[in-house]
């Protein structure tokens, strides 16, 4: 089967003049975005330049190759220099139209060098646009959102004159660049899911909304939270939050009353736990949860931990 792979491979790579196709597999003869390291059989997306910045090495966003042959590596980083020399040329004589620029298909330097040629002469305008508008004191027209290229990837937006008011603003909801902005943000967060394996249903909390709207008003020079934050400063302050939402829901059984509820179940490690909540118009709230394993399930059990909860809250409510 490997020498199967291989000879495919290199029967699809004689079709191309690129050296990379030498060194891969194609995984699905009809798409040449997802190609395999035939050195250590890993499956990139990217396309062939994805493959051969992984064989060269020295880029931080992808993988070194560790099987691949010190003269295959050499020649990647020879042809990687050379081509990316060759379209500094082609830049100089023709900057590169926003259809031009391919996401996937580019070098990571090569790719921020064609971003920032192709706004280059858009953002010039726009700054005499400006000029010209604080010199006469007449309102510009904003250009239309369709000529917003993909530099506002990289910047957030900005508050622009317009008039006697000043104005922020903002990007399509459906342009690419926005859409990009939201693919980076997406993969950063499930990246970081992944990592400390957090549960795939935590998306679907109300907290998690609203932290990612919480982050997104701060703006993009928000820092990460440290250690000490999360671990002394911000517990004691949701403790605190805490305590004052059961405070104000206490309030409320001394005026309308409460109905005790409980229910048991089994976590993994196979303990039998008891949760105990109160509940009132004002909604409901937990209260505690009692480890039961080493106990007698039996009626009288259940009784003794119900009478202890009236009495600790209080029988008149």
């Amino acid at each position: 089967m490997g020498d199967k792979n291989n000879t495919s491979g290199s029967s699809a790579s004689s079709q191309r003049m690129d050296p990379g196709w030498a060194h891969v597999i194609q995984v699905n003869e009809n798409n040449t975005n997802d190609l395999q390291c035939i050195y250590c059989m890993k499956v990139y997306k990217g396309g062939i330049n994805r493959i051969k910045q992984h064989l060269a090495g020295s880029y931080k966003n992808v993988v070194r190759c560790p099987k691949c042959p010190e003269d295959v590596r050499n020649q990647m980083q020879e042809f990687i220099v050379k081509k990316r020399e060759q379209k500094s040329i082609m830049n100089m004589e023709r900057p590169p139209k926003f259809d031009d620029v391919e996401v996937l298909g580019l070098d990571e330097n090569e790719e921020e060098e064609e971003l920032m040629l192709e706004i280059g002469s858009e953002r010039r305008r726009q700054v005499l646009e400006v000029t010209s508008t604080s010199a006469s004191k007449k309102p510009k027209v904003l250009p239309p959102q369709s000529s917003r290229g993909p530099i506002d990837c990289y910047f957030s937006p900005k508050p622009t004159v317009t008039g006697k008011n000043m104005r922020q603003t903002t990007i399509d909801e459906n342009s690419p660049a926005k859409k990009e902005l939201r693919e980076r943000a997406c993969v950063a967060i499930t990246r970081w899911m992944y990592d400390v394996g957090i549960a795939f249903n935590a998306v679907n909390y109300d907290s998690f909304g609203e932290m990612i709207r919480a982050i997104g008003n701060y703006g993009r020079e928000m820092k990460p939270l440290s250690f000490h934050e999360v671990r002394v400063q911000l517990l004691n302050k949701e403790v605190q939050i805490i305590n004052d939402l059961l405070k104000s829901h206490k309030e409320e059984w001394e005026n309308y009353g409460c109905t005790l509820m409980c229910d048991g179940w089994t976590d993994r490690k196979g303990r039998t736990l008891i949760n105990f909540l109160a509940n009132s118009p004002k909604g409901s709230v937990f209260i505690k949860s009692v480890d039961a394993s080493d106990e007698s399930k039996t009626a009288a059990l259940l009784a003794s931990l119900i009478e202890k909860e009236l009495m600790d809250n209080g029988p008149k409510k």
